[in-house]
């Protein structure tokens, strides 16, 4: 039996396709796509990283890739605030919309925000970091 957590981590990686996983995302509710991705998404966000390239992020839209996800990028930026040049960046934050079909028939959207917030030293923050996803 194939665990979940499994195939999303081969999914993660580049590994194999899973596309009858797909079918996860459609036809349900907003509630229940919401819960969903806040499951799947939990293993891929837990800890601490570090890398020059932000590599679990791009886990994170590799996954909605593979799952059929219809996301968009809105926005991503340093710092507390995308005009603030005062402070060295603290953490960065992306923007991003789910644009789906519910249940019902009736076109949905989510709005998301990935924060990779710094846990590194005081003069480099963000040479570790960890990650938080909300969506509502």
């Amino acid at each position: 039996m194939i665990k979940l957590t499994d195939i999303i981590k081969e999914a993660n990686i580049g590994g194999r396709e899973f596309p009858t996983l797909k079918h996860r995302y459609e036809n349900i509710s907003k509630a229940a796509m919401l819960w969903r991705l806040r499951k799947d998404l939990a293993p891929i966000t837990k800890g601490f990283f570090s890398d020059d390239a932000w590599e679990n992020i791009r886990k994170i839209w590799d996954f909605f890739d593979k799952m059929g996800i219809n996301y968009t990028l809105k926005d991503a930026y340093y710092g507390n605030h995308k005009h603030d040049t005062t402070m060295p960046p603290e953490r960065k934050r992306w923007f991003f919309t789910i644009d789906f079909i519910d249940d019902k028939g009736k076109a949905r959207i989510i709005n998301g925000q990935i924060i990779a917030a710094g846990a590194g030293s005081v003069k480099q923050p963000l040479d570790r970091y960890d990650i938080v996803v909300t969506l509502d």
